[in-house]
């Protein structure tokens, strides 16, 4: 049930984008030219990071599907993994591990491709596991010690790591009881995506 096309949605941002140059800049007079560039320039190296991380997934998208190793690995995990409970604790562990070295975004467009294919063959349905590599990816963020949020958390508050470290642990094990919760009740992350 779509609100908005693609369109109007832009149409919406072009028109909020000018109000806030408006009122920024005509009836504030809290933006100078010169803050304008910098937000631009700012806006631009953040987005061209962005696609050259997207481009750099596409291409190992491609070449692991080549070398057709996303059959490999779902013919090893149900070779060598009996349960769907055993592959999300496995899966789960190796997002984790990945989170102290990788960003979300490489995450996911890295992993999906490799263990989707071994999740449905599994007998999991995409979406549910689509929210749940979201999760994980997002406990990874925040996994002690090195999770990248960690940094950003440290950088704006000001607080030591240890801190910031034990301030995160009650979210995480409260991200991590939601992940079994949607394990054993699968439909609480199916229901709107089928009744809607």
């Amino acid at each position: 049930m779509a609100v908005a096309t693609i369109l109007s949605c832009g149409i919406f941002a072009a028109i909020g984008f000018a109000t806030a140059l408006f009122i920024t800049g005509v009836l504030l007079r809290s933006l100078t030219w010169g803050k304008l560039w910098e937000a631009v320039v700012d806006a631009t190296s953040t987005t061209v990071a962005i696609l050259l991380i997207i481009a750099g997934a596409k291409v190992f998208g491609k070449a692991i599907t080549l070398y057709r190793i996303p059959q490999d690995i779902s013919v090893m995990i149900s070779e060598h993994i009996a349960t769907p409970l055993g592959m999300i604790v496995l899966v789960s562990a190796v997002l984790l591990m990945m989170g102290l070295v990788f960003e979300p975004l490489s995450m996911i467009l890295i992993m999906t491709p490799v263990l989707l294919p071994a999740a449905m063959g599994m007998g999991f349905d995409p979406i549910w596991f689509g929210i749940y590599m979201v999760i994980m990816v997002e406990c990874a963020l925040i996994t002690p010690p090195v999770g990248l949020n960690l940094y950003v958390i440290q950088s704006v508050t000001g607080s030591s790591l240890l801190d910031v470290s034990r301030g995160t642990l009650p979210f995480l094990a409260l991200m991590l009881a939601l992940v079994v919760v949607l394990y054993m009740l699968p439909d609480l992350a199916l229901y709107i995506p089928f009744k809607f």
